[in-house]
């Protein structure tokens, strides 16, 4: 953000108009390192932000100079809890664009009263984050075929248990998936010897199967706790 020191209104009119919420959570400046690199920096910096919106907007009531100073402030005491100085910037662009409704004087009530929707609105767009990536953690996990390591471990280890069916299991065979693997898989791990389990668990991913993994751990550690 160098432009808003240097009060590059350009530059800075070219990095607003890409900002969006999402992107905050990926490249954003936080308040609470900048407040350690050089605090007058940063009120510098935010009060350029809230002078080029005074600007901008046409209304009857406007900041003057001490109430800028003492707002920007007032806005990095808001801002320094997680949040970022795009934070600030995207603020007053949607302000600008009517996000939080229309308003026809500028001071310091209309101004820090924007915040709560501001929050508001990125922690719906955080959500929204977790759950697209928890989708495709979920999708990148059901996709992932089963070591040959593990599937000749399991068919090795198949053989061991009676099962009411002589059919040999087939990796190729739809019912060999592994949601019926990991659904058999906690009593497969019961009747396993210890180095057998070991095995396991050295050849599974924590990464790509946690499920899996999980699965033997616990078996793992309920052995060690009945040795006790």
């Amino acid at each position: 953000m160098q432009c808003l020191v240097e009060n590059n209104s350009i530059e800075l009119a070219s990095i607003e108009r890409k900002l969006t919420i999402k992107e905050v959570f990926q490249t954003g400046s936080s308040i609470a390192q900048l407040i350690k690199a050089d605090e007058n920096t940063l009120i510098k910096t935010v009060y350029a932000i809230l002078y080029r919106f005074n600007n901008l907007i046409n209304v009857s009531k406007k900041l003057n100079d001490d109430q800028m100073i003492a707002l920007s402030a007032d806005l990095i005491e808001a801002f320094k809890y997680g949040d970022t100085l795009e934070d600030i910037v995207l603020l007053f662009k949607m302000a600008r664009n009517g996000s939080f409704g229309d308003f026809y004087r500028l001071d310091h009530v209309v101004i820090m009263g924007w915040i709560p929707k501001y929050m508001d609105e990125k922690a719906e767009i955080r959500e929204q984050i977790i759950v697209s990536e928890q989708k495709l953690t979920n999708r990148q996990i059901e996709e992932t075929p089963i070591s040959d390591k593990t599937a000749k471990m399991f068919e090795k280890l198949s053989k061991k248990i009676k099962v009411p069916s002589k059919a040999k299991a087939d990796r190729n065979d739809p019912l060999f998936s592994l949601e019926a693997y990991i659904s058999s898989l906690p009593n497969t791990a019961k009747q396993m010897t210890d180095k057998e389990l070991e095995t396991m668990i050295s050849n599974t991913s924590q990464r790509t199967h946690p499920e899996v993994y999980n699965i033997l751990i616990t078996e793992k550690q309920s052995r060690n706790e009945k040795k006790k």
